[in-house]
């Protein structure tokens, strides 16, 4: 999977150009964790596992500082991204997000507001 992303900029003559940039597969924009972090909460055990941390792991996440359900599936995928390295990718990612039933509204916000496209 390819994540591209949509960039306006304007041309010396003035007039608006839209740009496609193709991102690093293991480059999971910012932008993409905020949404997931946003629509995942309420599922964020289940995209844990999915990501490939145990019920172990994830009961810490649940009985350490986090106090909000936001900021457990930040930082669930921060260490996903830090334990797996350039396999981190958008893909899996993304894979993770359609298994706990996600990953279209995902897709969509994505794209919506920040010209985040996947193909």
């Amino acid at each position: 999977m390819v994540c591209r992303k949509e960039k306006n900029e304007t041309a010396l003559d003035g007039t608006q150009k839209t740009r496609i940039v193709e991102l690093e597969s293991s480059d999971v924009p910012r932008d993409l964790i905020d949404i997931v972090t946003d629509l995942a909460r309420d599922k964020w055990r289940q995209l844990g596992e999915e990501l490939g941390f145990s019920k172990t792991e994830m009961f810490e996440y649940e009985s350490s500082r986090f106090c909000s359900l936001q900021e457990r599936v930040s930082y669930v995928i921060y260490d996903w991204q830090r334990k797996d390295g350039d396999d981190a990718t958008v893909h899996q990612l993304l894979v993770a997000c359609d298994r706990v039933e996600v990953g279209k509204e995902v897709r969509k916000r994505a794209q919506r507001e920040h010209g985040l496209l996947f193909v």
